[in-house]
């Protein structure tokens, strides 16, 4: 996988000084999830609603490129990052059959796992990673 390209940046400002940076970065992510989906509605239903939970690992992996802005000197931004730890994935959709089996399904769902990031920063994060998405597209069923 190509590694896509990011942006790090980290700010706080106190009575004991000011503490700013961005880095540029490039990141890849692996993902294994096992899920349980439960429709709402029995099958043969035009409109179906859906919920699902899964449990998995996510290999994350981070390196550092440059730091385009600093303002403190010696504040060290992370170097090279690489986690792999346990997820959890909770979806909830809906599928619109059309025809033949096919439908037009609407996803939104939330993968929440440990932060390898924040505990880097300076000053420390204290929030886990959430990453969010909205999915649609068309599906078979069978």
């Amino acid at each position: 996988m190509e590694p896509k390209f990011a942006m790090l940046t980290s700010s706080r400002c106190s009575e004991d000084g000011n503490v700013f940076y961005e880095q540029n970065r490039s990141a890849t992510q692996h993902t294994a999830l096992a899920e349980f989906l439960v429709y709402v509605r029995k099958k043969g239903k035009t409109v179906r609603p859906y919920l699902s939970v899964g449990v998995g690992a996510i290999h994350f992996n981070s390196g550092a490129n440059t730091i385009r802005s600093l303002i403190e000197e010696g504040i060290a931004a992370p170097g090279a990052i690489s986690s792999t730890g346990l997820a959890v994935r909770s979806a909830v959709g809906i599928d619109v059959f059309i025809k033949g089996g096919w439908a037009f399904r609407f996803s939104f769902d939330e993968t929440i796992r440990g932060n390898p990031i924040s505990a880097l920063l300076t000053p420390p994060g204290k929030r886990k990673l959430a990453h969010f998405q909205n999915l649609f597209g068309f599906v078979k069923t069978f």
